[in-house]
């Protein structure tokens, strides 16, 4: 049975998104570390699960930029370490968002969120269009979150909590924009550098905690 590994986007961005997968997951790394020094300076628990969330994210976004790269590279390797690779990233992001998504619900069982998680992602490995259905999957998380940043940004009128907020509004933003470039083939590189954005202005917000 023949296994085909496509990629997205023009071809001139192949490689380049690779870099821009770089990137993100160097400033997911930075987040994760301020998340933990946060932790370490405040000993508020929420700043822990925030690192914990996003180490998860970092290690996803480091699989799928080693894979998008030696496709594009031509590497010989089995397709189906690629597919474990794009499986790894779609399962820690999922896990990632899940974690934020207890977290702002203060969710204490985790027995539902396991239960949350495995549907998740069984549904995703499951249909005819992974992609698509990872995205969706995604997009519906991040929205619940980002709504709940968006009720805190308005009871606390700060900047760090409207960073926080624009954040994670523009991460449901980005994978709206991937999910219409499946449909439409327009926003691949849309959805990448709002991912960007996204990802800086998280970073802000941290430091502005640390250096308070």
């Amino acid at each position: 049975m023949a296994i085909a590994i496509t990629v997205r986007g023009p071809e001139w961005f192949f490689g380049v998104d690779s870099l821009f997968e770089g990137f993100a997951a160097l400033a997911l790394l930075l987040i994760t570390l301020f998340s933990f020094k946060a932790y370490r300076f405040t000993k508020d628990k929420r700043y822990r699960t925030f690192a914990i969330a996003f180490a998860f994210m970092t290690l996803g976004m480091v699989g799928r930029g080693v894979s998008d790269l030696l496709v594009y590279l031509d590497m010989q390797v089995h397709p189906l370490a690629l597919i474990a690779g794009y499986a790894a990233y779609m399962g820690l992001t999922i896990v990632s968002l899940v974690v934020l998504f207890a977290l702002t619900m203060k969710a204490r069982q985790r027995a539902p969120l396991v239960a949350l998680f495995l549907i998740t992602f069984v549904a995703v490995m499951l249909s005819s269009s992974y992609r698509l259905s990872f995205h969706t999957v995604s997009l519906i998380l991040l929205a619940f979150i980002a709504y709940h940043f968006v009720k805190n940004y308005y009871q606390k009128k700060s900047l760090t909590a409207l960073l926080v907020c624009g954040s994670f509004v523009l991460l449901a933003l980005t994978q709206a924009a991937f999910i219409a470039d499946i449909l439409r083939h327009k926003l691949y590189i849309i959805g990448h550098l709002i991912h960007l954005v996204a990802f800086a202005l998280l970073f802000l917000a941290l430091l502005r905690v640390l250096r308070k």
